[in-house]
């Protein structure tokens, strides 16, 4: 008989093994900061500030509080870009090779 308790290791993934958001943390955020992170998704590199702020039409220093809290959350990372600072989301990326085969383990043990 197989031990239903869960294994703690596929719960709750090592830090390692997950940074930054994952798409359903996108659905819990506030709108505002949901309609930056969807925009910036379709961008093709990362995002200044003034970019953000013209995206929004809201002045650059409310959005730059917006941007430090996502950056604190590690929703978003400060990067450079020609010399110029630019933001870029930071989105989940599992191992789920290695935890796929687990997976597919636990639940086909009766």
């Amino acid at each position: 008989m197989a031990d239903s308790r869960p294994d703690p290791s596929i719960s709750k993934p090592a830090s390692s093994d997950v940074t930054g958001m994952s798409f359903a943390d996108i659905l819990l955020l506030p709108d505002v900061e949901r309609q930056v992170v969807n925009w910036m998704l379709r961008q093709p590199a990362a995002c200044s500030l003034a970019a953000i702020a013209r995206q929004l039409n809201q002045p650059e220093d409310q959005v730059q509080e917006m941007v430090r809290s996502l950056i604190q959350r590690g929703f978003m990372r400060e990067v450079s870009d020609r010399g110029e600072t630019c933001y870029q989301l930071c989105i989940t990326s599992m191992r789920s090779r290695r935890l796929a085969p687990r997976v597919s383990q636990l639940l086909s043990d009766d």
